[in-house]
């Protein structure tokens, strides 16, 4: 389903037609200025109101609205909405006339009463063809979005016409749509402006450009996506924000998501052989076009730890510290763990003693070698409770009362992790400061 979502505003005293344009019969008091307007496929349409003729342009690509939301506030001029009932239907003068002046008189009052919004809808809703919703509300950013969350389905697309308004007003929708992105499954597939002031000034009887921001609108769509790779290193939102933002090409954008996949089943070997393929490290991998893809893409080579010219064990290390400050604590122990590993197979050289490959030797005969070598470094017990620990909530071992009582205290897990990094940064990664 889609909602086209506009704005009613209160024009200057004094507006008026003007140019080849036709009159209305609709006593208004105050008016926008009725224009031809252009949309990018070359379809145009002569409206007063904007959304009427994004509504039109709507029609003729085929795309069935379920409603048009119409928003203004107390005071908006509601009354010129009498020209789109008598668009839709040019038999319904008499009845259109009568409605401005109920509401006209309505407002003169200080604020237009429900009743006369109700009227519109029940008497030219069917003729205007689509659910119309006309919604008064307070300029505040709360009632605002009561007056969206209330009119919207789950999971809707929207359209959104910001041409008319109190300019707070669509501002403020924007902002409580992105909000109901998380709340309701709110999409927003295009944001339309009616550039009046953008036509020729030489020729007023031109055009004006409908315009339309759908580049800026799948902004919106890949910031839930950036910021799971901000917060979680999550390489599928990456491959979605690459491919979205024409960052790279397939090869790119499923090496990604293969990544990911190893991640997510500790496969940890797996990623980190996919992300440092020619894939994904090459720097021609991720050429984008414009200001806003370049951007994303250094924060997705970021993520991917491309351009890191550090070893595997200082990553490893690096990214451990990053998943214990978001408390993501399973990643944090498992690549903590493995840092250590990696870096104490190197220093002690069990390569060459136990004559086998780094793969082949298990993170107990390391952690047990590194405890017993001279000068280890670490606390007493600690690297054997750090995997015990990893050990419990890989494998679900049983638990020893020590680990236990790290896994029912987040504070003392994340104390000992803690601890456990500062002392490999001490003994095994001296470098890293």
């Amino acid at each position: 389903m889609t909602t086209l979502i506009s704005f009613i505003g209160n024009p200057a005293k004094g507006a008026h037609r003007h140019g080849n344009q036709r009159n209305s019969s609709v006593p208004a008091i105050q008016e926008y200025v009725t224009t031809d307007y252009r949309f990018e496929d070359g379809f145009t349409s002569n409206a007063m109101f904007f959304g009427w003729a994004a509504l039109q342009h709507l029609r003729s690509k085929g795309l069935e609205l379920s409603r048009w939301l119409i928003i203004g506030t107390p005071t908006s001029g509601w009354a010129m909405l009498a020209d789109v009932a008598l668009e839709a239907d040019n038999t319904s003068l008499d009845a259109a006339v009568a409605w401005v002046e109920r509401s006209k008189a309505s407002r003169d009052t200080g604020t237009i009463q429900d009743q006369h919004l109700i009227e519109f809808e029940s008497h030219f809703g069917r003729a205007v063809g689509v659910d119309s919703r006309l919604r008064s509300v307070v300029d505040s950013s709360d009632e605002v979005f009561a007056c969206l969350h209330d009119n919207l389905e789950a999971n809707e697309h929207v359209i959104v016409d910001i041409t008319h308004g109190f300019r707070t007003i669509p501002i403020r929708s924007v902002l409580a749509l992105g909000a109901l992105r998380w709340i309701k499954n709110i999409k927003v597939d295009d944001i339309l402006y009616g550039g009046i002031e953008k036509r020729d000034r030489n020729d007023p009887n031109t055009p004006a450009p409908a315009v339309s921001l759908r580049g800026s609108a799948r902004l919106a769509d890949i910031t839930p996506h950036l910021a799971a790779v901000e917060l979680n290193d999550d390489l599928e939102a990456a491959a979605l924000c690459a491919e979205r933002m024409k960052i790279g090409n397939t090869t790119l954008h499923n090496a990604l998501r293969e990544a990911s996949v190893f991640d997510s089943l500790l496969r940890l070997e797996d990623a980190e052989s996919t992300l440092r393929s020619n894939d994904v490290a090459h720097d021609d991998a991720w050429t984008a076009n414009t200001a806003v893809g370049i951007a994303t893409a250094k924060t997705l080579r970021r993520a991917a730890g491309v351009g890191a010219n550090l070893q595997r064990a200082d990553r490893e290390l690096r990214r451990a510290e990053e998943f214990l400050d978001r408390r993501d604590y399973l990643r944090a122990l498992i690549l903590l763990c493995e840092a250590i590993r990696r870096r104490a197979i190197s220093s002690l050289k069990l390569e060459e003693q136990l004559k086998c490959e780094i793969r082949s030797i298990k993170m107990e005969v390391a952690f047990d070698r590194l405890e017993s070598s001279p000068n280890c470094g670490f606390r007493s017990g600690l690297l054997s409770r750090l995997r015990r620990t990893r050990n419990q909530v890989v494998h679900v071992d049983e638990a020893h009362s020590d680990v236990q009582v790290l896994l029912d205290s987040p504070d003392k897990l994340r104390s000992m992790l803690r601890d456990a990094i500062t002392d490999a940064k001490k003994k095994l990664f001296r470098h890293l400061g």
